[in-house]
């Protein structure tokens, strides 16, 4: 009988994909290490949901109460990320254990920014070990091991919020890539030693909640230069701006594809000369591949990620996308400019090497590691 990892994580229009995707790409690494990977889930696009099954991970579906919350609990944490959850930790927590305590798991992964400590004191006694993949270091957790990939992070930021048990595993040495960004490096890294701009990949996250894909086109054509330039963009055919974009696409005088519910977002990157994008995990994967980017705040938590690349010289950061001509200021700037474009490659390249994945397992599972494991993420 396979040892299991069970998965609480949730995606939709509003909190992306992302959390999926990096809970996904870890259970690809214990699927390696003979383990089963089961995601525990509330809110699941149905293609999202495809994309999990099709990883060979067993999927179950929690019962949706409600999209926003009605009612009131005095244990309800104070925030926003609330919300996403549907129901009361307490419930998610009781929806959660009907299953653990059946299967008691060795691993159980969490990544939500509604849960807290409350939810993983009363899991925690039902699993082997619990782990945390966090971003916002603003709530206390119990766990085992807790994961922060993001650059500018360090343990002292979760000092008072993790009992003095917890090993973290923080800073984007963690950061969570697939294998295949790492493969991609070396190539990527190697075509950016002659800097052409003659492609540009351009993907506000799965949906782009704010259509700024939109608003990016109308910008572009205002700059002469752009009619030679190729630009692909990257969006779910789930966003409620797909149509819009693709209308767009047709009538526009740019030289345009447009890729939904794609599984090669690597090789775009790695074969794109200048990344317009959000400032959110993709972050990490546009490093790994030394792609210059131009990179918008669209979310809470992708305010610290724009700040520290802005101050490592990572990526350009244009804060809002009310500002139009900042933006096409800075698109006209980088044509000019090969100079910035390398500078930007380089330090961006130096953040992430696409080893996090391997670190974060070796540091879980340490003697358990095997050869097929080694040669794919090591």
């Amino acid at each position: 009988m396979k040892k299991l990892v069970v998965f609480r994580a949730d995606a939709n229009q509003i909190m992306g994909i992302g959390h999926i995707m990096r809970c996904v790409t870890i259970a690809d690494a214990f699927t390696l290490l003979g383990y089963q990977s089961i995601f525990l889930v509330r809110f699941l696009p149905n293609w999202v949901g495809d994309l999990v099954k099709a990883q060979g991970h067993e999927l179950h579906h929690l019962k949706n109460i409600s999209t926003k919350l009605s009612y009131i609990d005095d244990d309800i944490v104070a925030n926003n990320y609330q919300e996403w959850l549907g129901c009361s930790w307490k419930k998610d927590a009781y929806d959660v254990l009907n299953y653990v305590m059946k299967l008691k798991p060795e691993y159980l992964v969490v990544d939500n920014y509604a849960l807290d400590e409350k939810w993983e004191r009363v899991i925690s006694e039902h699993v082997g070990k619990l782990i945390v993949i966090d971003d916002l270091a603003n709530r206390r957790h119990y766990c085992d091991y807790l994961i922060d990939q993001n650059l500018g992070r360090n343990e002292v930021d979760y000092c008072n919020l993790v009992p003095s048990s917890t090993l973290n595993l923080v800073g984007p040495r963690y950061a969570i890539l697939k294998p295949e960004f790492k493969l991609c490096r070396t190539f990527s890294l190697e075509r950016r030693k002659s800097f052409q701009l003659k492609s540009v990949l351009l993907s506000i996250g799965g949906f782009d909640n704010q259509d700024i894909t939109s608003v990016v086109i109308e910008c572009l054509e205002l700059v002469p230069e752009f009619k030679d330039i190729l630009i692909n963009i990257v969006l779910s055919s789930e966003s409620q701006y797909f149509k819009k974009v693709n209308k767009k696409v047709n009538s526009t005088q740019l030289n345009i594809n447009i890729f939904s519910d794609i599984n090669n977002i690597s090789e775009l990157m790695a074969n794109a000369d200048l990344s317009i994008g959000a400032a959110g995990t993709t972050s990490w994967e546009r490093c790994c591949l030394g792609l210059p980017s131009i990179v918008f705040v669209v979310a809470d938590n992708q305010v610290d990620i724009a700040e520290a690349l802005s101050t490592h010289n990572a990526a350009i950061v244009i804060k809002s996308i009310d500002l139009k001509v900042a933006f096409i200021n800075q698109v006209k700037m980088l044509l000019s400019n090969k100079k910035i474009l390398r500078e930007l490659s380089s330090n961006a390249a130096e953040i992430v090497d696409g080893l996090g994945v391997f670190r974060i397992i070796q540091t879980i599972l340490g003697e358990e590691l095997n050869e097929d494991f080694i040669n794919v993420y090591g």
